[in-house]
């Protein structure tokens, strides 16, 4: 079955990463990064030629 509107994207490799550091025994900051290997990428095209960026966030994480 095919859904209309789309095409096939190509075949892509792509890396994601995630850097964590616990300061203390609540709280967590992380450096995450996705789609490492290249600026931006396909993923199951459509017709809008939309792709999926390279992104880095940074996060904290506080547990009571």
């Amino acid at each position: 079955m095919k859904a209309s509107g789309y095409r096939g994207a190509p075949a892509y490799v792509e890396a994601d990463a995630r850097l964590a550091w616990r300061l203390n025994a609540s709280t967590e900051i992380a450096l995450t990064g996705a789609n490492l290997l290249s600026e931006r990428h396909p993923e199951a095209s459509e017709i809008r030629h939309n792709e999926i960026p390279r992104s880095v966030a940074l996060g904290l994480r506080w547990v009571r």
